[in-house]
This record gives C-alpha cells, structure tokens and sequence, in this order.
C-alpha cells in the first residue's frame, strides 16, 4: 500500500514536472524535452512490471529526469535573463495585442532564441496567444508611420517543419513595416489578407493593423516582431534594434522565453488615448 502510495506521488510530481516545462519547447531544447519526457514514460510504464523490490529506484530516476526537465530550462532562463539589456537601452514598444501572450522565442541565448543566428532579429520575439493565437487582433506597437505592407500569402496548416517551396525567399509571410525613430518594426506572419493598413499611413499605438497567422516560415500560428536600422526585409544583413514591451502593467520587459506578457483589454489604449486628449485640452482653456 505504501509503495502505491509513493509511486502515485512520484507520478503526480513528476506530471506537474513535464507541464512546467511545456513554456520552454523551443527549436533547440524541443528535442532534449522531448527525450527526456519518452525516457520518463518508459521508466514508468517498467516500474509496473519491474520486480518490486527494484520499484522505488525506477521511481527515483524517473522523478529524477522529470524534475531536471522542470529546472535545467529555467536554469538556462534565469542565466538569460541576468544578460538581458537594460529596458533604457531599448525602444520601447506597447504590447502590440490584447490579453496574455507567451514569450515563444526571444533572450540574448541561443539555446532559447533562434533568431540570434540572424543580424536583423538579434533582438526578435515570437509570441503565441495563451488562447489560441490564429485570428487574434494585432495592435500598432507605437505611433508610426506605415512604409510597407505584404500580404497575400497564404496561411499554412501547423507543421513542425517551418520551410517549405512555397515559402522560400519569402521568410517573414504577410507582415507590416512601422517606422518609429530611427527604427523599423516588422509584425510577421499575419493572416491572409487581414491587413487594414497600407504605405504611407499614419497609425497610433493600439490600432488594429491586422490578425494573427501563419504565413511565410512557421510551425504555427504566432506573432514575430523585430526592429532594424532599415526599411527593407533583409534576413542575416541588416543591423537589428533591441526592443522591449510595456504591457498593462505600464513597465517595459524586455522578453525572454517562458515569460507571458499581459497587453491591455480590448478598448483600453483607445480610452487612454481619449482620456489622455480630453485631460490636455482642459488644460489649454
């Protein structure tokens, strides 16, 4: 009765372990959790038919590996985030959504952020919707100037493999160029033909721009936004920009995977934007 007592705590830990390390399942450390996950089934389903006395010990190492999936990739988070640049030293950008959104890919270490292999999108972030991404409004990250739109590129079906023909030469899918400062933002990997904004348009901070996708090179519906010195989409040349993202917290964060950033409800920048309007005009009388 014990030991049945011990293995189904040993279980239950060793579950909660796997689930806590679903944020972490990036392009480099998806096939170590992978593994580590199969190796702690298998260690489990031999305890059921191991002799009993050799129980316990299958139990210990299946905790064990299940515990390191928990904590190696939080280890590796916390050592990012200790690197990560100072908010100060970034341009800081709304969170271009509403509600919460999970930080998929970003941080100054490659074990986390695939994009540190390219120039222009040191400084990228992937973010996937907590409530299913596909479809969900993307908000002007900041007052801009629109300098170019594509669109027309069709929505793949989720896929582990990110390149196809298809979408060769084209990594970014539909996606909308903002100019701010001296910066230029890319918001990728929009839906088909759900682009609001054209060249040459002014837009402010919170308005819809377009809806979240999954075109040109991706595994499945997710925003990508970067900044870069210039206008043109040139993967591995141009000079990339740090960025961070005020959330409705109203502090900037500078991401790094696993971190889940909250944007403002929906209609909330609107509101500030007209409250903020009124409040100055009052005080011009």
């Amino acid at each position: 009765m014990m030991l049945a007592v011990i293995g189904l705590v040993v279980i239950t830990v060793c579950l909660t372990a796997l689930v806590a390390s679903l944020p972490y399942f990036t392009f480099r450390l998806r096939p170590w959790l992978v593994a580590g996950s199969v190796v702690t089934f298998i260690l489990f389903a031999w305890s059921v038919v191991a002799p009993r006395p050799v129980v316990p010990y299958i139990q210990a190492a299946a905790l064990i590996v299940a515990l390191a999936l928990a904590f190696i990739p939080r280890t590796i988070v916390a050592r990012a985030k200790r690197h990560t640049l100072d908010p100060a030293q970034t341009i800081a950008l709304q969170a271009p959504f509403y509600g919460h959104w999970l930080v998929a890919a970003a941080g100054p270490d490659p074990l986390l952020n695939h994009h540190l292999a390219a120039s222009d999108q040191a400084y990228a972030c992937d973010f996937v919707s907590v409530e299913g991404s596909l479809g969900k409004p993307i908000l002007a990250p900041c007052d801009a100037q629109v300098i170019s739109v594509a669109d027309g590129m069709p929505d793949r079906r989720p896929s582990p493999k990110a390149d196809h023909p298809a979408v060769a030469g084209k990594p970014f899918g539909n996606h909308v160029v903002l100019k701010t400062g001296d910066a230029y933002v890319f918001l990728c990997h929009l839906m088909c033909g759900s682009i609001q904004v054209k060249a040459g348009d002014h837009v402010c901070a919170g308005d819809e721009l377009a809806r979240c996708g999954n075109s040109g090179r991706s595994t499945g519906p997710h925003l990508h936004v970067h900044a870069q010195r210039t206008p043109d989409a040139a993967p591995f040349t141009a000079t990339g920009v740090p960025v961070s993202f005020v959330g409705a917290d109203g502090r900037p964060h500078v991401p790094v995977t696993g971190d889940v950033i909250a944007g403002l409800p929906a209609g909330m920048s609107k509101m500030l934007d007209t409250a903020w309007s009124q409040g100055r005009e009052r005080g011009n009388l």
